[in-house]
């Protein structure tokens, strides 16, 4: 049986309703027990007898952070934590890695592949080149907090990336290499987003079950002059990012 601890307690003569407290109050253990992903929780019946509410209530607050991907459940075995999610902004150009470092996460990246071949039509439509033009393809792993994260893959014309070497991949971001080494100044990007599931191949490098739900990105960055200097597929883990946006 969970210690109880004065933060749990919930106010039967508030506004909010008991499953919200509830919700919040199993949010409160995990942070106050500093309960790891995959951390097995206190049972319903626990959490109710600690919080003192039904245990539809507590149930009713236990889906609430299922749906919102804060804790998981195991048929037969009981509630975990779930991973964090990393928040990715919509309709901002900037470096996976600077991203995850402004999250307060660390990157990491495991090259996959880089090698020059000609460029097939969809490619080169979405590059604005003629077909048949040698392109720079380089996939790779990138991970978040040492948890597999998402596998990008990025096609280049190659007479603008001819001296980059396979190693710099490994150490520096994309798009601090274009800038740095290639002279390029990024200024817009395009993207799409839909959900797909994952193909075996992938399903192994992200350490997920085949089928399991991914987000699957697709888009072109473009240079200040217009010229489109990358296009880009992302699949994404879908149990560990959460897209944002704002406009105004």
């Amino acid at each position: 049986m969970p210690s109880k601890s004065p933060t749990l307690k919930l106010d039967r003569n508030g506004t909010d309703p008991l499953y919200d407290q509830a919700k919040q109050a199993i949010q409160e253990y995990i942070v106050a027990h500093q309960l790891a992903p995959n951390s097995l929780l206190p049972s319903e019946r626990e959490f109710s007898e600690l919080f003192s509410v039904s245990r539809l209530t507590l149930r009713k607050a236990i889906d609430e952070l299922v749906e919102e991907g804060r804790v998981f459940r195991r048929p037969g075995k009981g509630t975990f934590v779930s991973l964090p999610k990393f928040e990715q902004r919509l309709f901002v150009l900037t470096s996976f890695t600077e991203a995850v470092k402004q999250e307060g996460h660390t990157p990491g990246t495991q090259v996959l592949e880089v090698k020059v071949e000609t460029a097939s039509h969809s490619v080169c439509e979405a590059l604005k080149i003629a077909v048949g033009l040698p392109v720079l393809k380089v996939q790779r792993l990138r991970s978040v907090d040492n948890i597999p994260f998402s596998i990008a893959t990025s096609y280049l014309p190659h007479d603008l990336t001819a001296n980059l070497q396979p190693a710099d991949f490994q150490t520096h971001s994309l798009y601090a290499l274009l800038e740095n080494k290639c002279g390029i100044s990024l200024a817009k990007s395009q993207v799409s987003l839909e959900a797909t599931v994952a193909k075996r191949n992938e399903a192994t490098l992200l350490k997920v079950k085949a089928n399991a739900p991914l987000f699957l990105m697709r888009g072109t960055v473009a240079e200040k002059a217009g010229r489109v200097i990358e296009y880009f597929k992302v699949v994404y883990r879908g149990d560990r990012l959460r897209f944002v946006a704002e406009s105004n």
